[in-house]
């Protein structure tokens, strides 16, 4: 379960700060980022799946399709951001069983995603490399170094 998202860069995504709950509503008037925060839902949760390029793909864009990356990153006038930064918070499962079938326990349960990427310095579209570069990514136990509680437990 997703507990917590920052992004920045993502789209019209800059300094956003969410904290989720079982149950949460996000309303607001048109253009200010609701859609583009669940594309960058869908993004983070592709990226499990796909490589980074692919997943970027199959987010979709202001005109409802997407065969440009750049049209993920922020953009002020024509010119688009250098970078793009998640911060996900989640609570996992204690037990689960993979792709393969086999079981595995978990030794933590709240875990901290930080992924941060860019465009690679001269990509262009259709090159035939990827124009997308992880610049960081770590996974780690939320609250590392300092003790934490399951939300709810105090």
């Amino acid at each position: 379960m997703l507990t917590r998202l920052k992004v920045d860069g993502f789209k019209n995504l800059v300094g956003v700060d969410v904290r989720f709950g079982p149950f949460t509503c996000i309303a607001g008037a048109n253009g200010v980022g609701k859609s583009n925060l669940f594309d960058a839902i869908r993004f983070l949760s592709l990226t499990a799946n796909y490589s980074l390029l692919e997943a970027a793909l199959r987010v979709r864009d202001e005109a409802g399709q997407n065969n440009e990356v750049r049209g993920l990153f922020h953009r002020i006038g024509s010119e688009s951001g250098g970078q793009i930064s998640f911060e996900a918070e989640m609570i996992v499962p204690p037990q689960a069983v993979d792709d393969l079938g086999q079981a595995g326990k978990a030794t933590t349960t709240f875990l901290r995603y930080i992924l941060v990427i860019r465009l690679r310095p001269g990509a262009t579209n259709g090159a035939s490399t990827n124009p997308l570069e992880i610049v960081r990514e770590e996974m780690k136990q939320r609250g590392a170094g300092r003790k934490t509680r399951p939300p709810n437990s105090r």
